[in-house]
C-alpha cells in the first residue's frame, strides 16, 4: 500500500524525484498513522463493547455441542428434529450459549462504523487497500478478512450489495474449508423442497452470477483446484436456502437524543448491522413465548434465560413472531411462509385466542372503564352493551388527529404538533382501553413534544403511564419496558436539573423527585440484572455513569 502511494505522488508530481530521506521520513510517517489509527480505537472505544468481556457458559462449555453450556443437550424427535434440552435446572440469566459465527456480513449503510471482519464499533478505520470500501478495525481483521474472503469479493462489492441475504450464502462458501465447524452448518435444512418454485429459481440464478463472477473475475478456481464451478454454484445455492430460514440478524440499540442541544439519550431503538449464521444457535426450536433473550458483544451471540427453565424442558428462541405483538393468525402465516411449519406452542394451542393480548386493541367501556374486545358488543369485565359505532368513530378521529400532528413534526411546527397529539390524546382517552396500544402511542409522542419543549414535569406523567401499558403488554423485565425507564431516568434528571439552577434542592418537588430517580434507577437495574443483557446497559451512552451517580442511601 505504501509504494502503491509513492508511486501515486510521482504520478501526480511528475519530474519531481523523492529522495532517500524523503522516501524514509514518508514510509515512517504511514506506519506511524496506521498505528495511531489502531490506537485511536483503543483509546475512544473504551466506553463501548470493546471491553465488555464475553460471559461463561453456565456450567463451562458443552463438550459436545460447540459453544453452548454444559448444562444443555441437543436431541431427537420425529417430530420436533433437532432441538435443545436443559440437562439440569437452569436459572434466571444463566447463560445458554456464546457463539461466534461461522460467517457474518455487515450491511452496507453500517460500514462506516463497524468492523467489516468482526462487527466491532469503530471510530477509525483500516480500509481495504484494494478497493477501500471494506474497513476494518485493526490490520489483524483486515489480514484475515483478506485472507479468508475479501481478496473474492473485493472486486464484486456492488453485486454483493444488490444480492441481499445471498451474499452472505457466498461467503459461508467461501469459508468452507478455514473451519472444522462447516459440518455444522452442512447439516442445517435447506427447505428447497419446500420453497415456491419461483423462488428457488431466483436463487438458483443468483448462485449462477456468483459462480460466474468468481470464475471470470476473480483466480478463485486457479487457487482452490479442489473445488470445480459446478459443485461451488450448488455449494452457493445450499447455503442460500439455509439462510432463508437460519440466518441470524446481528442487533445494536441505537440512541437518540430527542431535545436539540441535549447530551441526555431518552430514546433507543434496534438496529440490525449484520447478518450471520450460528449454526449452534440455531438448534433452537421456536415458540411464540420464548423462554431466552439474545443480545450481541460484537459478533458474538449470547443467549440467556430470562426465566427458569428446569431440566428435561426445552430452550426455545423466538424466530420473530411473538405472541405479545402479532396475533395468532398473523404468526401462523408468517411461520408457515418463511419457516414452513405451523407452530404449536402454548400460546398457538390455546382454543381461543388469549383476551390478556386483545385488551392491548381495545375499545373503553362506557360504563365501567374495562376493555371492550375487537369484534366484541360488550365489556369483557360488566358485559354491558357497548355504542360500538360511536366509540369506533370516535377513535378514528383521534387517529386523524394524531397523523396530522406527525405531519406538523415532520415540518418542524411544534406548536400545532403540540396541540394535535394533545386533542388524540383527549379523544383517544375517552373510547380506547387504558392499555389500547394506539393510546399509548398517541401519549409517547405528545411526551417527546414536550421534552423537546422542555416541559419535563408533563412529560413525566406521560411516560409513567406509557410504562404501565408496557409492563402490562411485555412484561416488567422486557426491553421494552428498561427502554422506556431510561426515558423516564433521562427526563426526571432534567426536572432535578432545572430546580437545582434556582436553587430549590431543599424544596418538596425536588426530594421528590430524586425519590423517583432512585426508584427508577433501581428498576432498571433489576430488569437488567434479570432479564435483559448487560450489553444492552454498555449500549446506551453515559447510562452506566448516570446509574451510579444517584445515591441510593
Amino acid at each position: 500500500m505504501f509504494e502503491e502511494c509513492i508511486e501515486l505522488v510521482k504520478s501526480l508530481c511528475p519530474g519531481e524525484e523523492i529522495d532517500t530521506q524523503e522516501n524514509s521520513d514518508l514510509k515512517n510517517a504511514y506506519e506511524n498513522a496506521l498505528k495511531k489509527s489502531e490506537s485511536k480505537n483503543e483509546s475512544k472505544l473504551e466506553h463501548t463493547q470493546k471491553n465488555v468481556p464475553l460471559p461463561i457458559p453456565k456450567g463451562g462449555e458443552n463438550t459436545t455441542f460447540p459453544c453452548a453450556s454444559s448444562c444443555v443437550m441437543l436431541k431427537f424427535s420425529e417430530r420436533k428434529g433437532r432441538h435443545v434440552v436443559a440437562k439440569t435446572d437452569i436459572d434466571m440469566s444463566d447463560v445458554i450459549f456464546v457463539e461466534k459465527p461461522f460467517a457474518l456480513v455487515v450491511l452496507p449503510d453500517q460500514y462506516q462504523q463497524h468492523c467489516h471482519h468482526c462487527c466491532k464499533k469503530t471510530v477509525a478505520f483500516i480500509p481495504c487497500e484494494v478497493c477501500t470500501r471494506a474497513q476494518f478495525c485493526s490490520i489483524d481483521c483486515q489480514t484475515a478478512a483478506w485472507s479468508l474472503y475479501h481478496q473474492w469479493e473485493c472486486r464484486g462489492l456492488d453485486i454483493c450489495h444488490s444480492i441481499g441475504i445471498a451474499h452472505l450464502g457466498l461467503r459461508v462458501a467461501l469459508l468452507a474449508d478455514s473451519s472444522d465447524r462447516y459440518k455444522q452448518v452442512l447439516e442445517l435444512k435447506t427447505h428447497l423442497q419446500d420453497m415456491k418454485e419461483d423462488d428457488v429459481y431466483q436463487y438458483a440464478i443468483t448462485a449462477a452470477l456468483l459462480t460466474l463472477y468468481l470464475e471470470r473475475y476473480t483466480s478463485y478456481f486457479k487457487d482452490n483446484a479442489p473445488i470445480d464451478v459446478e459443485s461451488m454454484g450448488c455449494r452457493i445455492l445450499r447455503h442460500i436456502a439455509q439462510l432463508i430460514c437460519n440466518g441470524h440478524a446481528i442487533t445494536k440499540i441505537d440512541s437518540v437524543a430527542l431535545k436539540e442541544n441535549c447530551h441526555k439519550t431518552i430514546s433507543e431503538t434496534k438496529q440490525r448491522i449484520a447478518t450471520a449464521i450460528y449454526p449452534s444457535a440455531s438448534m433452537m426450536n421456536h415458540s411464540c413465548d420464548q423462554n431466552i433473550s439474545n443480545s450481541f458483544i460484537n459478533e458474538h451471540l449470547i443467549v440467556r434465560a430470562i426465566r427458569p427453565i428446569k431440566a428435561g424442558e426445552e430452550v426455545f428462541n423466538c424466530y420473530g413472531p411473538h405472541y405479545t405483538r402479532m396475533n395468532r393468525d398473523e404468526r401462523q402465516k408468517m411461520l408457515q411462509n418463511q419457516y414452513f411449519f405451523t407452530c404449536d406452542c402454548k400460546e398457538c394451542s390455546k382454543s381461543d385466542e388469549c383476551d390478556s393480548q386483545q385488551q392491548f386493541s381495545a375499545l373503553l367501556c362506557n360504563y365501567c372503564t374495562g376493555p371492550v374486545m375487537p369484534d366484541k358488543a360488550s365489556c369483557s369485565d360488566c358485559l354491558k352493551t357497548q355504542p360500538l359505532v360511536q366509540l369506533a368513530n370516535m377513535a378514528l378521529s383521534a387517529q386523524e388527529v394524531f397523523h396530522a400532528g406527525q405531519k406538523f413534526l415532520e415540518d418542524g411546527n411544534k406548536a400545532d404538533a403540540l396541540r394535535c397529539f394533545e386533542e388524540s390524546v383527549k379523544l383517544g382517552s375517552k373510547c380506547l382501553y387504558k392499555h389500547n396500544k394506539d393510546l399509548r402511542t398517541y401519549k409517547d409522542s405528545l411526551a417527546r413534544v414536550l421534552i423537546e419543549l422542555g416541559l419535563y414535569n408533563e412529560a413525566v406523567v406521560l411516560i409513567e403511564d406509557c410504562i404501565s401499558s408496557i409492563e402490562k403488554q411485555f412484561g416488567c423485565n422486557s426491553v421494552e419496558v428498561v427502554s422506556e425507564l431510561q426515558k423516564l431516568f433521562d427526563v426526571v434528571t432534567h426536572v432535578m436539573a432545572d430546580l437545582a439552577i434556582k436553587g430549590k434542592t431543599a424544596s418538596r418537588e425536588y426530594r421528590s423527585k430524586l425519590q423517583k430517580l432512585k426508584a427508577t434507577q433501581l428498576k432498571i437495574q433489576k430488569c437488567i440484572k434479570q432479564s435483559v443483557d448487560a450489553s444492552y446497559l454498555n449500549s446506551i451512552p453515559g447510562m452506566t455513569e448516570a446509574l451510579n451517580s444517584v445515591e441510593l442511601s
